[in-house]
């Protein structure tokens, strides 16, 4: 078959290691945070965040699982990527944040 290596049954293809990721070049996600403010539908997982003075809806679909009350969240900061809550913000996190001027 034209375009696909085939092989002998009798051995397996060589897969190329790729050396692992230092700090240096390491893969990042960008995130924004923001402190969820209000509840816009729960059926979908859908809440108000606010964002730099502004107010945007996103998703606690990765956070929250069905059926658990949003009524919990109000207050909470989150990390969001791509409008998805993608991790609870701790205490600690804040505080920095607060330290570097990133959060109100």
């Amino acid at each position: 078959m034209r375009g696909f290596p085939t092989f002998p049954s009798s051995s397996t293809p060589s897969i190329p290691a790729f050396p692992a990721p230092n700090a240096e070049d390491a893969a990042m996600c960008i995130a924004r945070h923001g402190r969820i403010c209000g509840i816009v539908d729960a059926e979908r997982r859908i809440v108000s965040v606010g964002i730099d003075g502004q107010r945007e809806e996103i998703s606690l679909a990765f956070l929250s699982p069905p059926g658990e009350a949003l009524e919990i969240w109000i207050g909470v900061v989150v990390a969001i990527h791509v409008g998805f809550a993608v991790q609870r913000l701790e205490e600690a996190d804040i505080a920095l944040l607060a330290e570097l001027s990133l959060m109100p």
